[in-house]
């Protein structure tokens, strides 16, 4: 993986594990361009549309009792562009089904889901690409 892009809440300091491996790492609360104006909003989509389209694989962080809306987006759009969807979970309040960590369409979305950063670089250095 050469480009991951992060969305959701999460300490930068928890990515530059990844980066740490050698994967290019696009934090959009770090790595988006500071805007202003009538077309902030605008200026911000793409922004990260065009990161999201450059990625080799995302990684989502999935805390709190839903996935966040813009995080929902972008698995979806990395989904149906085929792009490799890993989730970090840290949250262990389940607000589905037992067997539904997190919302079902965004859970089977995912390669992989994993309860630390730990895991989910492990996971991430011995994924099979697509």
């Amino acid at each position: 993986m050469t480009s991951s892009a992060f969305r959701g809440q999460s300490e930068a300091s928890d990515f530059a594990l990844l980066e740490a491996e050698g994967h290019e790492v696009y934090l959009p609360q770090r790595d988006t361009p500071e805007t202003q104006g009538a077309d902030r909003t605008t200026s911000i989509f793409y922004a990260n549309l065009a990161a999201l389209r450059k990625a080799d694989a995302i990684v989502a962080v999935c805390d709190g009792p839903q996935v966040d809306d813009g995080t929902a987006w972008e698995i979806g759009y990395a989904y149906g562009k085929n792009i490799q969807i890993f989730a970090l979970r840290t949250d262990a309040r389940i607000v589905q089904r037992s067997d539904e960590p997190i919302n079902l369409m965004i859970l089977e979305s995912l390669s992989e889901l994993s309860p630390t950063i730990e895991q989910l670089v492990h996971t991430i250095r011995y994924a099979e690409r697509p």
